[in-house]
């Protein structure tokens, strides 16, 4: 994939921080996103605000953030404009979607 990181700059609530009013950025990579979950149970619908993640477990190297029917919100590759795409194609090599926790008061 080049010298490039597919990468989705999202805030990831933590508990600690939230009590003062401020969050924490999420993970910055794919990889890292991936790790840090929790992850979709296999065949459980996903929701919007889901990542979508494609690679393998230890190789992730996309990432997109699911909007419903089917559809996700990502950065295809360097350069190119942000997009709506189908979260899944022929021959595509989805791995897993993660739930990233959100801040209940919301």
């Amino acid at each position: 994939m080049g010298g490039w990181r597919c990468r989705l700059r999202l805030l990831r609530p933590d508990q600690s921080r939230l009590q003062r009013g401020r969050d924490q950025p999420a993970p910055h990579t794919a990889q890292t996103q991936y790790n840090a979950g929790p992850l979709v149970p296999a065949g459980q619908p996903l929701l919007p605000g889901d990542l979508v993640f494609y690679g393998t477990p230890s190789n992730v190297h996309h990432v997109g953030l699911y909007i419903g029917a089917g559809k996700m919100v990502h950065a295809p590759t360097f350069g190119e404009p942000v997009q709506v795409s189908n979260y899944r194609w022929n021959g595509d090599d989805y791995l897993a979607a993660s739930r990233p926790a959100v801040d209940s008061r919301v």
